[in-house]
This record gives structure tokens, sequence and C-alpha cells, in this order.
């Protein structure tokens, strides 16, 4: 029984803690990324670190919906890090940067934001969806590396598809022998890292420590029309523009009634001195209507309640 018990609580932080990329669902938004589904690649290039002599170009690659596969990063990973020094095929590291592995309790914990919805000033006006994952650590393996976080902001553009292929343009580059006048000429002090996919739907941001935390935190902008809000989502929680036709001819019936009592007992006053009920036109009536009411509620309490068949003629 405890094993069962055990099986189905793993089974339920398992789904919970997966991506559903066809259907996401955030303040009753509906959203489909499935078709930024497999693999996607930005490259960072920085030059002559302390210590590190050299280009260093950093290629993230990261597949939402699936885990990664020959990145050098262990298995289940969705965000790796990958480090080339020179013009080198093979990284010299490779750090996870999110994954889900249950038997090392390493686990997505994915958080999704609407943008739309967010307090951050700098969310001023945008529109998508902001991803919150990690599990990552560096080095992979032991207890104490440190940790890896990515936010991906999923920017509306209704231009752009946003399925860039991966084309490993990272290694052509590093292959051309190009990498060090680039960076050299690109008038920033040594160390400093230049962005390789100016024009991609997906951007590097930044990759930097946090401030407050003992982690490292990837920033990434991804471009695509899929996280735009469609017209009928986009209005669900906005007030109606526009008055109904019944709105309005309410509003009319309520004015003349009243412009009709208003104007009645103006002239009851003038005309004849009247006070109190007396000032409503018609007041005879306007008195009778309570007990009316009463009258009808109990006829039509007498017909629920039937008088079997004797046709209202009551036993003597």
């Amino acid at each position: 029984m405890l094993s069962l018990l055990s099986s189905a609580l793993l089974l339920s932080s398992l789904a919970s803690a997966e991506i559903d990329c066809k259907h996401i669902v955030k303040d009753k938004r509906e959203f489909d990324l499935s078709k930024l589904d497999g693999k996607h690649s930005v490259h960072y290039i920085r030059s002559d670190l302390p210590g590190e002599p050299g280009v260093h170009n950093t290629t993230f690659t990261t597949d939402l919906c699936h885990p990664l596969k020959d990145t050098g990063c262990p298995q289940g990973s969705r965000i790796c890090a990958s480090t080339y020094l020179n013009n080198d095929s093979d990284p010299f590291s490779a750090i996870p940067i999110a994954m889900l592995r249950p038997t090392d309790n390493r686990y997505l914990e994915p958080k999704w934001t609407l943008l739309s919805k967010s307090d951050a000033n700098a969310d001023a006006g945008k529109e998508g969806l902001r991803l919150e994952i990690g599990g990552g650590q560096d080095p992979p393996t032991g207890r104490y590396g440190k940790k890896q976080k990515a936010f991906i902001e999923f920017l509306c553009d209704p231009e752009v598809e946003g399925d860039d292929a991966d084309k490993e343009e990272g290694k052509l580059r590093r292959r051309e022998g190009d990498d060090d006048a680039d960076v050299e000429d690109d008038g920033t002090d040594k160390g400093e890292g230049k962005k390789m996919d100016e024009g991609r739907s997906l951007q590097f941001v930044s990759y930097t420590p946090a401030v407050d935390e003992d982690l490292m935190v990837l920033r990434l902008e991804w471009k695509t029309k899929h996280a735009c809000q469609s017209k009928k989502d986009s209005g669900d929680d906005k007030p109606s523009d526009h008055w109904g036709f019944f709105t309005w001819f309410l509003i009319i019936v309520f004015l003349l009634i009243a412009s009709y009592l208003i104007f009645g007992a103006w002239l009851n006053y003038n005309r004849y001195g009247a006070r109190g009920w007396d000032l409503l036109p018609h007041g005879d009536a306007v008195r009778d209507v309570p007990y009316l009411l009463k009258d009808f509620g109990r006829r039509i309490a007498s017909s629920i309640q039937g008088g079997g068949s004797r046709g209202g003629y009551s036993a003597v």
C-alpha cells in the first residue's frame, strides 16, 4: 500500500513538473507553443577572460517540449550551456541550466507569468509569457554545485513564427576562424561578450549570478506569434465599450416613468395643494399596488397547492 502511494505521489509530481507545450493555461488564457518544439540554440562569445585566454563560445541550447540529446549535458536536460574554446568542435564544459531528473531530486518546476498582468515596470506594454524554469547545477553531478535557473520571455510578434531551426550556426562561425577579430573589433572591454544571433527570433539576453541568491540566471527572449493572445481571450476581462439595446430600453423607460411622476406631483401640488400620497398621479392605484401583489401571491400559492378534484369547492 505504501509503495502504491509513493508511486502515485511520484507520478503526480512528474506530471506537475513537466511542460505541456500544446496546452499552457495562465490566468484563463490558453497558449499553444508546440510549434516551437525542437532544438534551438543561441550563442554568446567572450574573449580573454581572466585566467582563461582564448575565445569562449557558449551555446545555449533549449528544447522545452522534450529532453535534449547530443549536447553533452546529462539526460533529462531541457536547457544546456555548452562552451567551446577557440575552434574546438567538442565542448570543454556542459552545464545543465534546466533539467528533469527525479532520481537526483532535480525538477523543472515551471512557473508561467502573463506579461500583460505583471506588476513589474519592465513588463509594461509587453504581451506574451514568461517562463521560469530550473533544476540544473554546475557541476552537473554532486550535491553542492551552483544552482542554475532560466527565464524565457515569449514575446508576441504577429509576423514571426519563432521556429528557427538549429543550423549549428555557432560551429560554422568557429570553423571560419573569424571570431577573434569579431570580438576584438566590437569595441567592448576584454572579457565582455558578443551576441551572435542578431535577427533571429530567439535571443540571448544575459547569463549572470543572481543578486541575492547563490545561483546563475540565464535570460532569453523569444519572439513568436504563438505568444499572442487571441481577440477572444484578450477581451474576456474587459468590460464592453457599448451598451446593448435592452440596457438602453430600460434606461429610457425608467426616465419616462420618473419624468411622468415628477411632473404629475408638481402639477397636483400647484393645482390642488396636494400632500403626501396625493401628490402622485393616480395615487389611489399606487396605494393599492401592495394589496394587489399580496392577492396575486395568494392566488399563485393556491394554484400550486391545488384544489383536488372538487373544482374549487370545499367539503362540507
